[in-house]
C-alpha cells in the first residue's frame, strides 16, 4: 500500500506554481481575508469591478472552508495504491466507519483528484495530480490553526507516492472539487494584470456604458416555430451587453436557436454556456431540430444521455463515412477470427477428449507427476507438445487448404489498410466539424478548461473565432463565471444573457447572502426598514445586477408566451410573480385541460401534523403519507404502464424531507430517483467500463452506434424526488410540492422566499398538487395567500379529480343524440 510522505525537496509555493494555483491559495492569511478588505489598488471602474469579483471569490472559498462538514465528506478514500498512474481506493459510505469498508475497489487516475479538497490527519489540502502521473501533490490550505502539527511558516507539500511494502496505507478524506474557484481566481487575476480593458469588459463592469454592435435582423428560420414575443425580443437587440428575461416555459431554448441561426454573425462561433449541465441538454435538443453545426463540450460522465450524443466524438462516430468504414473492418475481423483462423488451427485429434486423456496418462507413466520446479517438467511438456498426430494433422491441413494462409495474410493487410484510412477519415470528419462549427455548448467551467485543449488538438484558433457568448439560465450565473468566460474568449464582442431574475439566483455560501432580506432582494426595498432583522443585500449574480441597472426603459427584453404550464397554473404564477404578464396560447391550454380540468390543487394538512426539526433541516411525516396517497391514486387512474410514461416529480424545500420522502415511496413500491443516485450511477458505469476494457471483447455485431445506458434511461422514469433548488431548469407532467412547515407561530423560514416559491410552482405541465398547512404558510406571506386563493382545495388525495382524458360513455353519447 502507499503512504503519505513529506519529501524535503517540495514546498507549497513550488508545487502551487507548477500546478498553476494562484498564490492566494498557498498562504493561509490570504484565504482568511475578509470580503471588506482591499486586495489590489483599483485604478478605474473596471479594475474596481474585478477587485470586487476577486474579493468575492476569496470570500466564497473562505465560506466553503468554514462550512466543510468534517463528519460527512463527499467520499472516503482509504488504502490508496498507486500503480502506473492509477489509484486503487476503497470507497466507503459516509455513515460507515473505517473498519466497515466496501469490498469492491475502484481505480482512479491521479488526475481525477486534481483540485480536490482532501483531508489528511486533521489538515486540509488541495490536491494536484497530472493525468497518468505517479503521485499526488497536496498543497495545504486554511488558517494555520487548522493544520494539525504543521508549523506556521515553511509550509511543506505532501505527496502520495508508491511504496514497496503493503503494511501501511493512507486514509484520505475527499470533501469536494474546488477547481472552479481556482480557475475563477486565475482568470480574474489575469484580467486585472492585462491593463487595457475591452469595451465588452467595460460594459460588463458598468452596463450603463454599453456600446452599439451590429446584429443581423433578417427573417427568422422556419425550421423551428417562433412567436411574436420572441421575434420582438430578438429584433430589439442592439448593444454588446443585452438581457432577455425568460419566465418559466416561455421558450428560452427556441430563442437561443434563432439567435444563433439568424441574428448573430454566421462567420464566428457562439459559445452557449450555463452553470449546470442540465441546461445544456435543453438547448442541445433544440439545436438538433435545425441545421446548425454544433457540438457539446464537457465532462462526459456528467452529461445527460441526450447531450452525450452531441459531443464531438459521438458526432464523428455517427458520420456515415466513419460508420461505413468501421462496419467493413468489423466484418473482416469477424471473418478472420471466426472462419479463417479456426480453420487453420483446427486439430481434430487434439480436440478429441479420449486422445487427450490418453496422452496425459502416457506422460504420467513416463515422467510421473512432477512439479513445475522439477527438472523433468520441461521434458514432460516437450513430450506432450511433440505429438506426431498433431504434426500430421497440421501438415495435412496446410496441404489440403493452402489458401487459408494466403487469405489470412490478405485479411490482415486489408484490416491494416482500412484502419489507417479510417483514422484519416475520422481526423478529416473531426476537423470538418470543428472548422464549420457555429455553436459550442458547454458550462462556464468547461469553456475555460476544455477550449484551450481543443485548440491544441486541432490547431484551430477558437479564441479568435468566438465573437458571441450566450448565457442560458443567466439568473444562476455568478459574476465570477462572466469574468472566467471573458478571459477564455478574449476576442468576443458581445454577451446576451437569457434568464430570469424572478427565479433562484446564483448559489452562494457567504453568510451575508444566506441571511439576506427576501423583500429587499426582490423589490430593492423592505417594508420593515431599519427594523428588519435580515441583511439588506441585493440578489447576487450577473443577470440580477444587469436587470437592476437596465430596469428603466426597454433595457430588459421579456418573453411573455409560455408553453409549459396548465392555464390555471400559469395564471397563478403570472399574477403572483410576474404582474400578470404571462399568457398561455389556446393550443397549450386545450392540451393541458384535456388531462386535468383544474390543474392546480391544494391538499390541506392537519394543524396537528407538526414539523420536526432534524439538525438544520425540517421533516413532516404526515405530508410524506399525503404525497404517497396522491401518487398511488394517480397510478390507479392511469395504470402502471401509463404511470411509467408520465414524468412525475416530488419536490420539497428541505433535504431531510427529500430523503424521508424517497424512503417512504421506495417502501411503497415506487421507482424513486434522487440526485444522490447520480454519483452511484457514475460509479457503476465506471466499473462497467473497466470490466469491458479488461475482459469483454468488442461487440462484433454492433454498427458503431453509441450504446444506450439503460440504467440512465430508467432515471427518467418513475418518480423523481428533488429539492426545489435541484428542480430549477426542469419540468414534469405532474409535480407534487411538499411545503413541510407546520407550526403555531407561522415561521416558515426560506419557504417564503419568492424566488424559491416561483421555481416550486412553475415546474408542472398538467397538474400541480401542493401539500401543506395553509394557516402556517399564509400568516406572514402574501404570496402564499395568493397561491392558496388560486388552488382548488381538498383535504385528502382521494378528493383529487380523475387524471387523464375522460372516458366517453358510448351509451350516454348515443342517448344524447337520440339514437339509443
Amino acid at each position: 500500500m502507499s503512504r503519505v510522505i513529506m519529501p524535503g525537496h517540495l514546498d507549497a509555493r513550488g508545487v502551487a506554481q507548477a500546478a498553476g494555483i494562484p498564490e492566494w491559495c498557498t498562504k493561509p492569511e490570504d484565504i482568511c481575508i475578509r470580503p471588506t478588505e482591499a486586495i489590489v489598488d483599483a485604478s478605474g471602474p473596471v479594475d474596481e469591478y474585478l477587485t470586487q469579483v476577486l474579493r468575492r471569490i476569496k470570500a466564497e472559498f473562505k465560506a466553503f472552508y468554514d462550512d466543510l462538514d468534517h463528519d460527512y465528506p463527499t467520499r472516503y478514500i482509504a488504502k490508496v495504491r498507486l500503480t502506473g498512474g492509477s489509484l486503487t481506493v476503497t470507497d466507503m459510505k459516509p455513515e460507515e466507519t473505517v473498519e466497515e469498508r466496501v469490498e469492491e475497489l475502484e481505480k482512479f487516475d491521479a488526475g481525477d483528484f486534481q483540485y480536490h479538497m482532501l483531508k489528511y490527519k486533521g489538515a486540509f489540502y488541495i490536491a494536484f495530480g497530472q493525468r497518468g502521473g505517479q503521485s499526488l501533490s497536496l498543497v495545504p490550505c486554511g488558517p494555520p490553526s487548522s493544520q494539525a502539527g504543521s508549523p506556521r511558516t515553511g509550509w511543506a507539500a505532501l505527496a502520495l507516492q508508491p511504496e514497496e511494502h503493503d503494511n501501511d496505507h493512507a486514509l484520505v478524506l475527499d470533501y469536494s472539487y474546488v477547481g472552479d474557484i481556482i480557475a475563477q481566481a486565475q482568470a480574474c487575476r489575469a484580467l486585472l494584470e492585462r491593463g487595457e480593458h475591452s469595451a465588452l469588459l467595460t460594459a460588463v463592469a458598468d452596463p450603463s456604458q454599453r456600446t452599439v454592435v451590429p446584429y443581423n435582423h433578417r427573417n427568422f428560420s422556419e425550421d423551428v416555430p417562433i412567436n411574436e414575443a420572441q421575434q420582438t425580443a430578438l429584433r430589439a437587440l442592439r448593444y454588446n451587453v443585452e438581457a432577455v428575461r425568460g419566465p418559466p416555459g416561455t421558450g428560452k431554448s427556441t430563442t437561443i436557436y434563432h439567435l444563433v441561426k439568424s441574428v448573430l454573425d454566421p462567420s464566428g462561433i457562439t459559445i452557449v454556456t450555463c452553470v449546470q449541465n442540465k441546461a445544456v441538454e435543453a438547448v442541445a435538443e433544440k439545436l438538433r431540430q435545425g441545421s446548425i453545426e454544433f457540438f457539446v463540450v464537457g465532462n462526459y460522465e456528467r452529461l445527460s444521455p441526450m447531450s452525450r450524443k452531441c459531443t464531438l466524438e459521438q458526432r464523428v462516430k455517427q458520420d456515415p463515412r466513419v460508420k461505413a468504414m468501421e462496419r467493413k473492418i468489423r466484418r473482416l475481423k469477424f471473418f478472420l477470427e471466426k472462419v479463417i483462423r479456426p480453420a487453420r488451427q483446427a486439430n481434430v485429434v487434439s480436440s478429441n477428449a479420449r486422445h487427450q486423456r490418453y496422452r496425459q496418462h502416457r506422460a504420467n507413466e513416463l515422467f510421473g507427476t512432477v512439479s513445475l520446479t522439477d527438472a523433468r517438467s520441461a521434458a514432460k511438456h516437450r513430450w506432450l507438445a511433440n505429438d506426431p498426430w498433431d504434426r500430421f494433422w497440421r501438415a495435412w491441413m496446410r496441404h489440403r487448404h493452402p489458401q487459408l494462409e494466403v487469405m489470412e495474410q490478405v485479411c490482415n493487410g486489408l484490416i491494416q489498410r482500412l484502419s489507417t484510412e479510417c483514422i484519416e477519415t475520422i481526423q478529416d470528419v473531426r476537423l470538418g466539424i470543428v472548422s464549420s462549427v457555429r455553436a459550442i455548448l458547454c458550462t462556464a467551467a468547461s469553456a475555460a478548461s476544455r477550449l484551450p485543449k481543443l485548440e491544441s488538438d486541432f490547431d484551430v484558433d477558437f479564441a479568435s473565432r468566438v465573437n458571441s457568448i450566450v448565457l442560458d439560465e443567466a439568473g444562476t450565473c455568478p459574476e465570477a463565471c462572466v469574468t472566467l468566460l471573458l478571459h477564455a474568449c478574449p476576442h468576443t464582442d458581445r454577451i446576451i444573457a437569457i434568464g430570469d431574475n424572478k427565479q433562484l439566483p446564483s448559489f452562494s455560501r457567504i453568510r451575508d447572502v444566506k441571511n439576506a432580506c427576501h423583500d429587499f432582494a426582490w423589490n430593492g426595498s423592505c417594508r420593515f426598514g431599519d427594523r428588519c432583522r435580515f441583511r439588506h443585500v441585493t440578489q447576487q449574480g450577473f443577470f440580477h445586477r444587469l436587470a437592476t441597472v437596465l430596469r428603466g426603459g426597454s433595457g430588459v427584453h421579456q418573453l411573455t408566451v409560455q408553453y409549459r404550464m396548465h392555464a390555471s397554473i400559469c395564471g397563478m404564477v403570472s399574477r403572483t410573480f410576474y404582474g400578470g404578464t404571462l399568457v398561455t396560447p389556446g393550443s397549450t391550454a386545450r392540451d393541458r385541460s384535456s388531462q386535468d380540468r383544474h390543474g392546480l390543487w391544494w391538499i390541506e394538512t392537519s394543524a396537528a401534523a407538526k414539523e420536526q426539526k432534524e439538525s438544520k433541516s425540517y421533516v413532516n411525516q404526515d405530508e410524506c403519507h399525503q404525497v404517497q396517497e396522491a401518487l398511488m391514486k394517480l397510478q390507479d387512474e392511469v395504470g402502471r404502464h401509463g404511470f411509467e410514461q408520465l414524468s412525475v416529480k416530488v419536490i420539497t424545500f428541505y433535504k431531510k424531507q427529500r430523503k424521508l420522502m424517497a424512503d417512504v415511496l421506495r417502501q411503497s413500491g415506487f421507482r424513486v430517483h434522487t440526485s444522490d443516485d447520480a454519483r452511484q450511477q457514475r460509479r457503476r458505469r465506471r466499473r462497467r467500463q473497466q470490466r469491458r476494457q479488461q475482459t469483454a471483447p468488442p461487440d462484433e455485431f454492433t454498427d458503431g452506434d453509441d450504446e444506450v445506458d439503460e440504467e440512465e434511461d430508467d432515471a427518467f422514469k418513475g418518480v423523481q424526488v428533488q429539492t426545489v433548488d435541484e428542480s430549477q431548469g426542469s419540468e414534469s407532467d405532474v409535480v407534487i410540492l411538499s411545503c413541510v412547515r407546520c407550526n403555531d407561530h407561522g415561521n416558515v423560514g426560506f419557504v417564503s422566499m419568492r424566488n424559491r416559491m416561483n421555481v416550486a410552482c412553475s415546474r408542472a405541465r398538467y397538474r400541480l398538487v401542493i401539500v401543506g398547512n395553509s394557516d402556517t404558510l399564509k400568516e406572514h406571506s402574501h404570496q402564499w395567500r395568493m397561491i392558496h386563493r388560486h388552488c382548488r382545495r381538498v383535504h385528502s388525495a382521494q378528493e383529487l379529480s380523475h387524471f387523464g382524458r375522460p372516458v366517453v360513455d358510448l351509451q350516454q353519447a348515443l342517448a344524447d343524440l337520440g339514437l339509443f
